[in-house]
This record gives structure tokens, sequence and C-alpha cells, in this order.
């Protein structure tokens, strides 16, 4: 379950069926790579921006069923088991101005 407290948050869920078009596992060569966590561990990462995706080097990606979904203060997502899922949030500074 993921809340929005403060600001603004857009999500893109995608099913665990969709793990040959996410990618899953090929993580190594992205910025999603974290090198002090076990490779194992990061199995079921996927390399591709769900936001922008590099359709021309993650060909598969484009047959995946996405979700888009934004959330306002007080909005809350439940995240089913298994998703893979990224986020992008917002908050507003004091100046008004919408801050990621």
């Amino acid at each position: 379950m993921i809340c929005a407290v403060d600001g603004y948050a857009s999500f893109v869920l995608i099913p665990h069926v969709n793990r040959q078009e996410v990618h899953a596992g090929e993580a190594k060569d992205s910025m999603y790579f974290d090198e002090e966590v076990d490779e194992r561990a990061q199995i079921n990462v996927s390399p591709v921006n769900f936001f922008v995706p590099n359709v021309d080097h993650y060909k598969h990606f484009g047959a995946s069923t996405r979700q888009k979904v934004d959330l306002s203060v007080g909005d809350c997502l439940f995240v089913p088991a298994y998703y893979y899922y990224q986020m992008i949030g917002f908050v507003y500074l004091e100046t008004g101005v919408l801050q990621p």
C-alpha cells in the first residue's frame, strides 16, 4: 500500500506475467543496478524506465500491459504482489512550484 502524504506521485504498474517484456534480471547495465546488493536479489529488477522507455533497446516493452496511476494528497494505491512498478514523486515548494 502506497499513500501520498504530501505532493503528488505518478506510478506505472506492470503485472508480473510481463516479466520478459520488462527485461527483468537484465539490470546489471542499468541505472537501477546496485553493486552492494547480491545479484540474485536483483533478479526481478527491470532496467527499463517505465515512464520514458527506450523502445529501440527494449523492443519487447511495447507489448507489456501497463497501468499509469496518479496520486494526489490523501490518495492510496495498492500494488499487487510481484508487480513491477516505478514512481515519480513531486512536492510543492514554499514558492508554490512543483518540484520532482
